[in-house]
């Protein structure tokens, strides 16, 4: 509609900077970089243009959990053209000489990304020396240590993230640590300390697939199948109803909770989009089925 009355906005730096991140929270990352790469020639705009193609980058072809999980998921060649697109776009970035903490902690994530992480906690332990609450460097601390397995380490930080003031200026940062603090909590079965952390999330992106999900699997922990259902539909609808697991983790709430009709409904569009998805349970259709029948 924007477009249509003003066909200057077509390329315009903030306008597809804007378009570009709406694409990527939908899931759509061929438009979303498509947009971002209009944008990040914008004097104005383009930095923050450049750092939002990294993190997509960096998730690679997967696109689906934290970005670190997805390291050597892609294919061999999506890999490699992911490495050349980030070292272009860091070149760039330091071209324009951006704020030293800012390009030093995307060096890092790259770093990881490519494999050559000996250096990334002296990085981050640099940058944590200037501002000891620069949340980015401790995320990629995070990834650090998610990545040797380091439990304790992980856990640390991100308690430690927990604390810092929250600041929409680093809301993704701010929304992993929440939520992989969440993810201990349930481990422990400390479920209320796990639904806080999820509802601070929500309560800053309403739009967090992740913090639907993880809140979800709380309900359903605590057997409130009727919520947990409620949860997974808001995740799935976000996802554009893209994620098969979150689709299955819906439709066995809503069996579990007695809602066979909706069950059978949902289970049917799965269906149609992934007919030979290994994960296509016939057996709670034909449990829902029978449960309906006098």
């Amino acid at each position: 509609r924007v477009e249509y009355k003003d066909v200057s906005l077509v390329s315009d730096g903030g306008y597809n900077y804007c378009k570009g991140q709406y694409h990527r929270y939908l899931n759509d990352m061929v438009a979303a970089v498509q947009c971002l790469n209009i944008a990040q020639y914008d004097g104005e705009w383009g930095e923050r243009a450049m750092e939002a193609m990294i993190d997509i980058y960096l998730k690679g072809e997967c696109n689906v959990g934290f970005w670190w999980e997805n390291i050597n998921k892609s294919s061999k060649s999506g890999y490699i053209a992911s490495i050349k697109v980030i070292e272009w776009l860091l070149n760039e970035l330091h071209r324009r000489q951006i704020c030293k903490n800012k390009f030093q902690t995307l060096k890092a994530k790259y770093l990881l990304f490519s494999g050559a992480e000996s250096n990334v906690e002296c990085i981050c332990a640099e940058i944590l020396v200037r501002d000891k609450e620069y949340v980015p460097a401790l995320m990629v601390l995070v990834a650090s240590f998610a990545l040797k397995d380091d439990q304790n380490k992980l856990r640390s930080i991100l308690k430690r993230v927990a604390k810092v003031k929250y600041s929409h200026e680093y809301a993704d940062d701010f929304d992993i640590a929440y939520l992989m603090l969440a993810e201990t909590y349930i481990e422990r079965e400390n479920y209320d300390l796990a639904k806080d952390l999820c509802s601070r999330c929500i309560s800053s992106n309403q739009s967090s697939i992740h913090a639907w999900e993880m809140l979800g699997t709380v309900m359903e922990k605590k057997a409130m199948h009727k919520e947990a259902a409620e949860c997974y539909e808001r995740s799935w609808i976000i996802s554009q109803r893209k994620s098969v697991k979150i689709g299955f983790k819906l439709v066995s709430s809503l069996m579990k909770g007695g809602f066979y009709e909706k069950a059978i409904d949902c289970y049917d569009k799965l269906f149609i989009q992934y007919p030979d998805h290994p994960n296509m349970d016939k057996d709670i259709l034909e449990t829902c089925i029978l449960a309906l029948r006098p």
